[in-house]
Order: structure tokens, then C-alpha cells, then sequence
């Protein structure tokens, strides 16, 4: 993965984090590198997920989050498609 698509990765991620994280609350990005694989993980408090939810979270179009005028659904959609171009995986605890 180029320098340029982990960066738009990180920043999916992030901006899906902090998005989700209400005030007050707390959550967290890391990005390591293990045996040459980079290793992204967030952590932020979120209700339950059900298996539907964990079916669609990937999913283009899909969202969990109000519109306020903005288009919804399509960076998770657009980091599992960068992430699957490169053999990567993403894990959804």
C-alpha cells in the first residue's frame, strides 16, 4: 500500500472513530507494524452490534450515523475495497 493510501485509510478510520465517539467520551487510534504488515486498530465505545449491523458495516451506502446533509456510507465501503485491492483484512470487534 502506498504512503497516499494509508494515509486516506488512517483517515477513514479516524474520522469514523471520532465521529462515533460522543463528548466526554474516549477513544483511540494505533498503528503498529508486525512481520511487514501494518496493524491499524480503533477503539471507541459504541452500543451493541448485531450480526445484520456487522453484515452491512462494509457495505456501500450502508451507515449508522444521521445524514446532516452529508452523503453517508461509503468510507468503510471505499477502506474494505483499498484494504481488499492489497490482500489486506479488517477485523470488526
Amino acid at each position: 500500500m502506498s504512503e497516499y493510501e494509508l494515509i486516506d485509510a488512517v483517515g477513514i478510520l479516524f474520522d469514523n472513530m471520532v465521529e462515533a465517539t460522543a463528548e466526554g467520551e474516549s477513544c483511540e487510534i494505533s498503528i503498529n507494524s508486525i512481520n511487514g504488515k501494518t496493524i491499524i486498530t480503533t477503539t471507541n465505545p459504541s452500543p451493541a452490534i448485531t450480526s445484520k449491523e456487522r453484515a452491512l458495516f462494509f457495505k456501500k451506502g450502508y451507515s449508522t450515523k444521521e445524514g446532516h446533509g452529508k452523503k453517508r456510507g461509503y468510507g468503510l465501503y471505499e477502506l474494505s475495497e483499498l484494504v481488499g485491492k492489497h490482500g489486506g483484512k479488517i477485523f470488526l470487534e
